[in-house]
């Protein structure tokens, strides 16, 4: 398998970003750019706690996405001061972390709680042509990981504390990474790549991917239908912003088309 890392830059101007990595389709790490952001102090676990420790939060019972998506594991419900205990504390052996991943900031539970904080997440105004612009938070321990999959928007990944590994694939390159459909908008992969199962899934080692590691105020920019694999390397905190761009996208396989709804 080949491997090579994402650029980090500095964050470009809205125009440059467009021209050099939007229509280009290329993942691009954007330095720091979130460190200046009023919320950037805000978005740890003892804070967090602290402001909203009562709420009561939906969450995985699981924090390892092969087994939600390809196993049996399902959704529950817990205080947010709960679920920052059962993360932050050290790891009961056999017992798997829950996750709370993918939590709209619009939610009606949510939105009383987290427009505060969402003013204060000033992400860069990079998709003038933007018709909605939908921010998800994601809080998690460390080891926790996705499966390999892809999405319908392009995102703005913001990495507010802790480290996260991305593992990235070129829409192409999903002959190589077995993707099946999970639901309309999202196909994903069974492989591991931790530790992949080369008899079942012998054309994974021609895989060409790109690795992004990003630190606390880090942001990623994720092109639409680029497939990617998630791994917390710390306990981590990150907001993702998804861009949509008028019709809604869906991916398809070659031997048919994208459609637009």
């Amino acid at each position: 398998m080949k491997i090579s890392e994402v650029k980090k830059i500095e964050a470009p101007a809205p125009e440059v970003f467009q021209r050099e990595y939007v229509m280009r389709g290329e993942p691009i790490i954007f330095k720091g750019i979130a460190r200046t952001w009023p919320a950037f102090p805000l978005m740890k676990p003892g804070v967090l706690k602290q402001m909203f420790g009562e709420v009561t939060v939906p969450v995985r019972q699981t924090d390892d996405e092969l087994n939600y998506f390809f196993g049996q594991s399902g959704k529950s419900t817990m205080k947010l001061g709960e679920y920052i205990d059962a993360i932050t504390g050290p790891p009961t052996r056999g017992v798997t972390r829950p996750y709370l991943g993918n939590i709209p900031f619009d939610h009606p539970q949510a939105r009383q709680h987290l427009q505060r904080l969402k003013t204060a997440l000033p992400f860069p105004d990079y998709f003038p042509n933007q018709v909605y612009g939908e921010m998800r938070l994601w809080m998690g321990a460390e080891g926790q990981r996705s499966t390999i999959h892809n999405d319908n928007y392009h995102n703005l990944n913001a990495q507010l504390f802790g480290r996260k590994k991305f593992l990235l694939f070129a829409p192409e390159q999903h002959p190589q990474l077995y993707t099946s459909l999970v639901n309309e908008t999202c196909w994903a992969s069974p492989v591991d790549p931790d530790s992949p199962d080369f008899t079942r899934f012998p054309m994974y080692q021609h895989a060409e991917g790109r690795l992004a590691i990003l630190e606390a105020g880090d942001m990623l920019y994720l092109p639409i239908f680029w497939w990617h694999y998630v791994v917390a390397l710390d306990l981590s905190i990150s907001v993702s912003r998804f861009s949509y761009q008028g019709e809604t996208k869906l991916w398809s396989q070659p031997d048919t088309t994208q459609v637009a709804a």
